[in-house]
C-alpha cells in the first residue's frame, strides 16, 4: 500500500509541475529526415543503458548523445542486417522493451502485422540479437499489441500477444530466459481481432489485469474484454458485467488515474466504422472513470 500511495502523490506533482512547463520543438536534433517516413512504434526507452533516453521508431533507433543530439543507430545494435534491411520485421506495427531475463538491460519485442513479430534480447553492452527460438516464443500470426507485464507475480515479466487476424497469447516467464506458452489455460487465446493492449492492477487487489480493444467490420467480433487476474495468471472476462465490453471499434486503450482519486480510470479510442457489408459505427471514444466499488462510468460526451 505504501508504494502505491508514493507513486500516486509524485504522480500528481508531476502532472502539476509539467502543466508549468512550455515546450519547444526540436526534431532537428534528429540525423534523419521525419517528413514521409512511416513512424510507427515509437518508444523513448533507454536501449543501451547509457543513463539517456534514446527514440525508437520503425526503421530508426536513436541514440541520444551527450550533447543533447540523437544519432540513428539501428545498424551498430543489431535492428539492421548487414544489407542495410531492418532486423525488426517487415510490417512492425508496436515495440515494446522491457528487462525480461532481469540483467539490468532492456530487451524489445516487435509486433509485426504480417510476418512473425520478434524478440530481441539485450546483450549487456547495448547491441541486441534475435532471441525468438531460444526462449520458445514462437509467434507467427499478425499482432498489433503486446504488453510486458508481471502476472504471475514472480517478479518476471511475462508477454501478452493481441492476436488481430489470429488468437491472443500468454507467454509466463520460467526464470531460466525461456517462457512458457500458456495460452490455452487462461481462457482467451481464441480472441482475435484485437487492435489495443493495455495491462494495469485496476482493482487494487495486487495482480495485473488485461484490457483488450478490438476492432472489425462486424460488431460482434469487435467486443471489448478486461480479463481480471486471479493472482496466479489465471483470468475471467468480466467486461460485459461491468459495461466495458464496448464494440464501436477500438484501436488504442490506456490505463490512467485521471481524477487523482487512487483508482485507475479507462480510456478506450475507437474507429468509425462504415461501408458496404460492414456494420456501421459512429466510433465515439470511451473515457470510463472507476468508482472505486467495482464499477465503471463512461463520462465520454
Amino acid at each position: 500500500m505504501m508504494k502505491r500511495v508514493l507513486v500516486f502523490v509524485f504522480t500528481s506533482w508531476a502532472v502539476l509541475h509539467v502543466r508549468a512547463q512550455s515546450f519547444s520543438e526540436v526534431t532537428n536534433l534528429l540525423d534523419s529526415p521525419t517528413v514521409g517516413v512511416f513512424a510507427v512504434g515509437t518508444s523513448i526507452i533507454d536501449v543501451n543503458s547509457d543513463g539517456l533516453l534514446d527514440l525508437y521508431r520503425f526503421q530508426g533507433t536513436f541514440l541520444q548523445q551527450p550533447d543533447g543530439s540523437f544519432l540513428e543507430s539501428s545498424g551498430d545494435i543489431g535492428f539492421k542486417n548487414e544489407d542495410g534491411s531492418t532486423a525488426e520485421g517487415s510490417t512492425v506495427f508496436g515495440a515494446i522493451f522491457g528487462d525480461y531475463d532481469n540483467d539490468g538491460y532492456v530487451d524489445a519485442f516487435f509486433e509485426d502485422l504480417t510476418a512473425g513479430s520478434r524478440l530481441f534480447r539485450n546483450r549487456g553492452d547495448g547491441s541486441f540479437y534475435q532471441a525468438n527460438q531460444e526462449t520458445g516464443i514462437e509467434i507467427f500470426s499478425a499482432l498489433q499489441g503486446s504488453v510486458w507485464a508481471d502476472f504471475d507475480n514472480d517478479g518476471l515479466l511475462d508477454l501478452f500477444v493481441g492476436g488481430d487476424g489470429d488468437p491472443s497469447g500468454l507467454f509466463l516467464n520460467n526464470g531460466d530466459d525461456t517462457f512458457e506458452n500458456a495460452s490455452a489455460n487462461v481462457g482467451y487465446s481464441p480472441f482475435r481481432n484485437v487492435y489495443g493492449v493495455a495491462a494495469a492492477d485496476f482493482d487494487n487487489d495486487g495482480d495485473i489485469d488485461i484490457y483488450l480493444s478490438s476492432c472489425s467490420q462486424f460488431a460482434a467480433a469487435s467486443r471489448n474484454m478486461l480479463f481480471r487476474n486471479d493472482g496466479q495468471a489465471g483470468f475471467t472476462d468480466i467486461a460485459p458485467s461491468l459495461g466495458l465490453d464496448d464494440d464501436r471499434g477500438g484501436w488504442a486503450v490506456v490505463w490512467a488515474d485521471v481524477n487523482n482519486d487512487g483508482w485507475l480510470d479507462l480510456f478506450v479510442a475507437n474507429q468509425p466504422v462504415s461501408g458496404a457489408g460492414i456494420e456501421s459505427r459512429p466510433g465515439f471514444n470511451r473515457m470510463y472513470i472507476n468508482d472505486g466499488a467495482g464499477g465503471f462510468t463512461d463520462m465520454a460526451p
